[in-house]
């Protein structure tokens, strides 16, 4: 972006909060990448990629993760998506808790 097109707060604000949002989905699906190459492959099996939207504090995002299935003797078997387990990920309506929490504090 040329600087002749950051001309207000808003301009500023909206290119820097564009970057962050590119800079954490970028940073999620390589932490992703991670885990995938150094996961018990007897435990977590058959990953499979799947794009998940995300309301972070810097706005929408949509993160490629893998979920795993895996399968317990004498249990049903279940997926489980391992970035989320790993960095305690968790969303209520889609919403990042970070996010939630901050609604919460401007109702009250």
């Amino acid at each position: 972006m040329q600087s002749e097109e950051l001309k207000t707060y808003k301009d500023i604000e909206d290119f820097l909060f564009s970057q962050a949002r590119d800079i954490y989905v970028q940073t999620l699906e390589r932490i992703d990448d991670l885990l995938f190459l150094q996961r018990d492959k007897k435990i977590f099996k058959n990953s499979l990629r799947e794009s998940r939207p995300m309301k972070t504090r810097f706005g929408r995002i949509v993160v490629k993760k893998r979920k795993y299935r895996i399968e317990v003797p004498f249990s049903e078997p279940y997926t489980v998506c391992l970035l989320d387990k790993y960095l305690s990920i968790e969303q209520i309506g889609g919403f990042t808790l970070s996010v939630a929490e901050e609604i919460d504090k401007m109702r009250n």
